[in-house]
């Protein structure tokens, strides 16, 4: 199937593969475990078809994907953004009103990535619409409340749109991508400590216990890939946001 160049998000559970927008009003169910696909279809109101205007990521704990994407009015001006599920049982639910907490702006070419099973939901960075400054903003949804917080700006020569990203113990990881406010690649990778939302000077590898070993207790590595200043050494209230929550508890 041509997915014209669109990504998609894995179910780790089932081996399915959602990509959203593959055509008009189209989503793609891709089974590499059974290596067929279906087509799902996608609410008459979800009609943006630009990549780069949504976001979407796969959530373990809740079994389901969550979506954004930017909205645009006339002449570029800035409307908040929507917000969808979907799950095989419940199929497409609009939870736009739902969401509460410090809700990000509507904006395009940003990261949103899974954290702890999917319970969590990283937003980081990307372009304003309209005026396409870069954005240096990073915020935690919590899955099961719907819940946005906010916390600490990157440095401003940290900040960056349309990059790769990952989490890996308790740090959200970034690298790669374009700061429009310069109009250069970002040569550096930035490290978030999701726990006390500070950015880092290094990414703090899990401690490794070789198989076989019965003594000792091995040292966390560092690997220091940045050394970016964070632009406030306060922490917010995103520490409130990392309590763990219940896997499984309903969203819907």
């Amino acid at each position: 199937m041509d997915c014209n160049g669109k990504t998609g998000s894995m179910d780790p559970e089932t081996g399915s593969m959602y990509i959203p927008h593959v055509q008009e009003g189209i989503m793609a169910r891709v089974s590499l475990t059974t290596k067929t696909y279906d087509r799902v279809a996608m609410p008459p109101n979800i009609h943006i078809e630009e990549s780069h205007l949504h976001n979407f990521a796969w959530s373990t704990a809740q079994r389901q994907l969550i979506m954004i994407e930017a909205t645009e009015g006339p002449l570029g001006q800035v409307k908040p953004f929507n917000a969808y599920s979907y799950s095989v049982e419940h199929g497409w639910k609009n939870i736009s009103k739902r969401m509460k907490g410090q809700v990000p702006r509507s904006r395009r070419n940003s990261c949103f990535v899974p954290a702890y099973g999917g319970s969590k939901m990283i937003l980081f960075g990307g372009d304003t619409i309209g005026s396409l400054a870069t954005l240096s903003d990073i915020y935690v949804l919590d899955i099961a409340t719907l819940t946005w917080t906010r916390g600490t700006n990157v440095a401003k020569k940290g900040q960056r749109g349309d990059a790769a990203c990952a989490v890996s113990n308790d740090q959200f990881i970034s690298w790669g991508g374009l700061n429009m406010d310069t109009g250069k690649i970002a040569s550096s990778t930035v490290v978030y400590n999701i726990k006390t939302n500070r950015w880092t000077k290094a990414y703090i590898a899990a401690p490794h216990t070789p198989t076989g070993t019965r003594h000792g207790t091995p040292e966390p590595r560092n690997y220091y890939v940045a050394s970016f200043p964070t632009s406030s050494s306060t922490p917010s209230t995103l520490q409130k946001a990392y309590q763990s929550t219940p896997q499984g508890s309903p969203l819907l």
